[in-house]
């Protein structure tokens, strides 16, 4: 928490001699639009040109692992780094070469930049502050970004006295408290334990609904991505991968990385046999299989990906009613809610099932024979990465 960050952060969106801000200004806000946007550090492409375009209102998630670009992207959007090239825009005014403290801009980082010797009112208040706002219209946007984060009854206190999740609510009302075009979020949850975390998701996305604001939020959490997000933008080595819906996403993964990354996944690989009635027929290992039909003609290389949760695991075979091929249990885990079995098959090599509690196997144990089972839409064809 040093005060040279929490500076850093409250001067984000600074314009010297601005009045106050209307208060539906974040709601009708003009988007963001991320054009063709790149990075270089000398021979080394941290982003390459990616364009996102970000209508305001949305929650849209930037999703990667470490070294993906996407906190390289979101220090650009800040102010923080310099585009190699292409152009950021807020509604149809280029933001490039603006400096942070004038791109209006409230950012949350993952280790809150609280000031320690302010209050939390203090600490809400300094970005109304350094912009020269003070009297009862301070006061009044400093109550309400507290009320907003349902922080109000503990204005009074020390950062040190609040817990993990009050700080980033802080944090949060600090960066909201001037009613900024867009809120940017480092990973702000990263240093929650998981049940904390999972409720600070549920609150975070309550506040963006309740206030219409443009939300843009880098993480490499992807169940935090797919319960938080309008949309999930997925980045990996600088390049934009695949951008849409959190359904979208995991159910019509483009590529293998996606439908790796963002959950997990079986994957098969074989060759198309041929395509009729609404279903592909291919061949994997020595077994035949079907799929919804896709874009495959006979001879061509084919993958899809298949859901641990899609596959069902059984002890009698479905007689041709569903794709199946049989295996033995290596390893199981009971959950509670389910089970998770790694069966190991002679067409398909290792495969994981997820199975519901109540529809699990009686008694199961390492090195039971079983069937692996799924339908034939439960897969998604996956273009080559």
């Amino acid at each position: 928490m040093e005060a040279g960050h929490a500076s850093a952060e409250m001067n984000v969106g600074w314009r010297a001699g601005a009045a106050p801000a209307s208060a539906s200004r974040v709601a009708a806000g003009a988007g963001l639009s991320i054009d063709r946007v790149s990075k270089r550090y000398g021979s080394v492409v941290a982003v390459q040109e990616t364009t996102i375009d970000i209508p305001r209102g949305e929650f849209l998630t930037i999703l990667g692992p470490s070294g993906s670009g996407k906190t390289t992207l979101l220090m650009m959007v800040a102010g923080f780094e310099q585009p190699t090239g292409g152009d950021l825009r807020v509604g149809a005014k280029s933001i490039v070469a603006l400096p942070p403290e004038k791109r209006n801009f409230g950012m949350v980082f993952q280790g809150y930049a609280l000031f320690p010797h302010m209050t939390v009112q203090q600490n809400v208040a300094y970005p109304l502050m350094v912009r020269g706002q003070k009297g009862p219209d301070a006061v009044k946007r400093v109550k309400q970004a507290l009320d907003q984060v349902r922080l109000g009854h503990l204005a009074d206190r020390l950062p040190r006295q609040m817990s993990g999740g009050q700080q980033q609510r802080v944090a949060l009302a600090r960066a909201l408290v001037f009613n900024p075009d867009v809120v940017l979020l480092d990973e702000p949850l990263g240093a929650l334990d998981r049940k904390l975390r999972c409720e600070v998701q549920i609150e975070l996305k309550a506040l963006h609904e309740r206030l219409g604001a443009t939300f843009l939020f880098v993480t490499h959490d992807q169940e935090e991505a797919l319960s938080m997000s309008d949309r999930i933008a997925i980045m990996r080595d600088g390049r934009l991968e695949q951008i849409g819906a959190p359904g979208e996403l995991y159910e019509r993964p483009g590529n293998r990385f996606v439908a790796d990354f963002l959950g997990e996944s079986n994957f098969i690989e074989g060759e198309a046999v041929g395509t009729g009635e609404g279903i592909t027929v291919y061949r994997a290992g020595n077994r035949q299989f079907t799929a919804s039909a896709c874009s495959r003609r006979a001879g061509e290389k084919v993958l899809f990906a298949l859901r641990p949760e899609k596959v069902s695991i059984a002890t009698a075979s479905s007689r041709g009613a569903l794709n199946e091929v049989s295996g033995r249990v290596v390893h199981w885990n009971y959950f509670g809610a389910s089970f998770r079995f790694e069966v190991q098959t002679a067409e398909l090599g290792r495969m994981i099932a997820d199975v519901p509690a109540w529809k699990g196997l009686a008694s199961p144990h390492t090195g039971m024979e079983v069937f692996v089972q799924w339908e034939r839409d439960a897969t998604s064809p996956l273009a080559a990465s």
